[in-house]
């Protein structure tokens, strides 16, 4: 039978959200940076670390959820609230160890940025009335440090940020407000990284 218009529309936007997700755009970030500026993570030590503890661990979730009944008796919502957990134990852990190990200046920045922003969309989403967008803070963290890391031509990753404003607001996932602080959390997050470990 074919698709509406509505219905088409509907899909992309859920290609597009999933698609866009923070573990997958933080391993493309990853990447780039490994092939295009060798001295941010130096090593593989640093890039795997950074790679288990940033991108496997929030995925881990979805693996270990049928098995926790807490969070399998809520389905999605569930899903959602253990892939929180999950990433904040990441970042968390992937900083305590950049610090003990004395991992490269780039690694610890990147940790740092993560758990400040996962730190400020808690924050936000428990005190305020502002649902500060994870989503939207996991595509903007990227284009922040990549453009730090390999120059202004990452700002390009601006073009997938509008994509994930449309389709959050098509599919009513968020207000244009969530979003908005959700884009902005991620350059508050970079600034105390930058203050931390360059300036300090």
């Amino acid at each position: 039978m074919p698709k509406t218009k509505e219905e088409k529309m509907h899909k992309l936007a859920k290609i597009i959200r999933v698609l866009t997700v923070a573990p997958l755009m933080a391993l493309i970030a990853f990447i780039l940076i490994w092939i295009f500026n060798k001295d941010v993570f130096i090593d593989y030590t640093n890039l795997i670390l950074t790679i288990l503890f940033i991108v496997a661990f929030p995925l881990f979730s979805y693996v270990i959820q049928p098995f926790i009944p807490k969070f399998k008796n809520e389905g999605r919502k569930g899903q959602r609230k253990l892939a929180i957990i999950m990433s904040v134990i990441g970042y968390v852990l992937g900083l305590a160890l950049a610090l003990i190990l004395n991992l490269s200046e780039g690694t610890k920045m990147i940790f740092i940025c993560y758990v400040m922003a996962g730190t400020l969309i808690f924050v936000f989403s428990k005190f305020t009335p502002i649902k500060a967008s994870g989503h939207a803070c996991g595509v903007a963290g990227p284009i922040v440090y990549l453009s730090y890391f390999l120059g202004p031509w990452s700002l390009f990753g601006l073009l997938i940020l509008v994509l994930v404003y449309w389709c959050s607001l098509y599919m009513k996932r968020h207000t244009f407000r969530d979003l908005i602080f959700g884009t902005l959390i991620p350059f508050i997050a970079f600034g105390i990284a930058y203050l931390f470990v360059v300036i300090l």
